[in-house]
């Protein structure tokens, strides 16, 4: 009855989590960030998701995924650091989450 019930209300049970229905790139948060920021992002299915950060002036500052996953929420950090590994300047970022079928971007101020 009880799993009957979670289905009827839309109430996730932790046996049964919830698959998205889209492909989303929620917001970043905290946003603005000084240490780091979270990046949560939505699979309704199996999909080659790529997520990477841009500069004001388009240019890619770090590659933070480019693999399979699977149907589901997920989430990464960005700690304000390049493909070096070097901490970047405060100012304005461009998040681009892209798979076969979709793309989103969303902004994010870093501040040091």
């Amino acid at each position: 009855i009880a799993q009957g019930v979670a289905q009827l209300t839309g109430v996730e049970t932790a046996d049964q989590p919830s698959i998205p229905a889209n492909y989303n790139l929620y917001s970043c948060y905290p946003n603005p960030f000084n240490a780091a920021t979270t990046i949560p992002f939505a699979v309704p299915k199996l999909s080659q998701v790529e997520i990477v950060v841009y500069n004001s002036l388009g240019q890619i500052v770090k590659r933070l995924t480019k693999g399979d996953y699977p149907a589901g929420n997920h989430r990464l950090e960005w700690n304000g650091s390049n493909d070096l590994n070097e901490l970047v300047g405060s100012g304005l970022y461009f998040v681009m989450f892209k798979t076969d079928e979709f793309q989103q971007i969303n902004k994010i101020l870093f501040l040091k």
